[in-house]
């Protein structure tokens, strides 16, 4: 009984508690909403989930457009691979373009790997080689975590000096 009056309890908080109090929220339910229509404009994204470099304003429509351009969009070229959608939907936006094309380039470059950044790009990318190794020493140190494994320093990566 006591356990139900304080599932009780909690739901009563958690009622209480005002949406304002919790803007990533509001946010990220307007990114799920604007998922479901193919129609969304570039100004509805500015106006909706912002392009400032304030983080409720960047990162929201950083995960956007990264998820919105996992399939081809009619407002760019067909030939584009999803990095590349990525990235010019981003741009399009104006305002903080290299803050949330950093971030939602980062998301699709995760999901779709080195393979669709064009060789070009990545010459002229800063610290690639750098970033290749270390995301190769974590894919390394995940695999030996997921298989119940210890790591030893190598595994993990540490620097030397």
């Amino acid at each position: 009984m006591e356990s139900l009056e304080r599932e009780e309890k909690a739901l009563s908080d958690a009622r209480e508690l005002n949406e304002a109090d919790f803007p990533y929220c509001t946010r990220l339910r307007k990114v799920k909403e604007m998922l479901e229509r193919s129609d969304v404009s570039v100004e509805e994204v500015v106006m909706e989930l912002g392009n400032g470099i304030a983080a409720l304003h960047s990162v929201p429509t950083a995960i956007f457009c990264a998820l919105h351009c996992l399939s081809v969009r009619p407002s760019l070229p067909p030939h584009y691979s999803g990095v590349q959608r990525t990235l010019a939907f981003s741009l399009a936006l104006g305002g903080d373009t290299d803050t949330i094309a950093t971030m939602a380039g980062a998301i699709a470059g995760a999901h779709y790997g080195m393979e669709q950044v064009p060789a070009s790009w990545q010459r002229c990318c800063e610290g690639e080689q750098d970033a290749e190794e270390w995301g190769e020493r974590l894919h390394k140190l995940y695999q030996s975590r997921a298989l119940g494994g210890s790591t030893t320093e190598r595994e993990r990566g540490e620097r030397a000096e």
